[in-house]
């Protein structure tokens, strides 16, 4: 009996150590991770590698990775150990070099495939001359004519240039955001919810036909764009505007255009002279007629 509470009590004793071995350790762990995030931070902040090398259980390379990214230094990528993820870093760091200095031809040069097309479609997102695309070749020609495309399609708010996109995914992107943008039929800069709103006609630039477009009016010259003669004063908008005179006021006159002021006498001017002219040949036909009968 007394031996088997011996057993029982020593293996109690060695229970109860490998507990508190174990908490022991996970403590450490703890501690340990927990001295990790201080030194990546460190290293992130400070721009500092040198922190990464005191890492315990987070990885080395990773924390060099993130500095890079931060920092944008190069050389760092050289201390990674890890072929694929230095491979990563010098691309990163390349593929930023490309942006910062506006040079397409470092993208043409990067690896891997899919850094390679981030980089290209950065520039081709830029462009809306489809012309530009013949600089280049095969797949990369074929994404730079479909990003133009794109770019074409949604400028102009048109769904049916989004159908000379060949790549699905592209596609199917530049339908999405045509469908989700405000849409502005006439492209008078007034999207069609509001000229509704308003009771302009979103189908017409020029609601009244008084030579001004909607958003000129409203924006510029404050009358009304539901109306071709705002101050009801017989002269049409557009003709006051042209005139130099006040849309909105009725009281002010519009001023005869210069052209018009030299035009007049010249036309009374030539009706006097044609009427002389025909008095005379009559009496000269008169007279020889008078002159044959004697």
């Amino acid at each position: 009996m007394v031996k088997q509470i011996k057993k029982i009590f020593i293996l109690s004793l060695i229970i109860l150590s490998c507990c508190f071995g174990g908490v022991s350790m996970i403590q450490a762990a703890d501690d340990a991770y927990t001295d990790d995030q201080h030194l990546f931070k460190k290293a992130v902040a400070e721009q500092d590698i040198s922190y990464c090398n005191q890492l315990v259980e987070m990885s080395r390379d990773q924390c060099i990775y993130i500095v890079v990214t931060s920092s944008n230094n190069q050389s760092f990528c050289q201390e990674i150990q890890d072929q694929n993820l230095k491979s990563e870093c010098l691309g990163f760091t390349e593929y930023q070099r490309a942006l910062k200095e506006n040079d397409i031809n470092i993208c043409l040069s990067l690896n891997p495939e899919d850094l390679r097309r981030k980089c290209l479609t950065f520039f081709f997102d830029q462009q809306t001359d489809i012309d530009y695309c013949q600089n280049f070749s095969g797949f990369d020609q074929l994404l730079c004519q479909d990003l133009v495309y794109k770019n074409l399609a949604i400028a102009n708010q048109d769904l049916r240039q989004c159908d000379n996109i060949s790549d699905r995914a592209v596609l199917l992107d530049c339908q999405t955001i045509i469908k989700s943008l405000p849409q502005d039929s006439d492209k008078d800069g007034i999207i069609d919810m509001l000229e509704r709103s308003y009771g302009f006609d979103p189908f017409a630039a020029d609601t009244d036909g008084d030579g001004l477009d909607d958003l000129i009016e409203a924006s510029e010259y404050q009358t009304d764009p539901r109306l071709a003669d705002t101050d009801n004063d017989g002269v049409s908008d557009g003709q006051e505007i042209a005139l130099g005179s006040d849309p909105k006021d009725e009281k002010v006159t519009a001023a005869v255009p210069a052209e018009d002021v030299t035009e007049q006498p010249m036309k009374l001017t030539n009706i006097f002279l044609i009427v002389v002219g025909v008095l005379i040949i009559s009496l000269v036909v008169l007279f020889a007629i008078l002159k044959y009968k004697k």
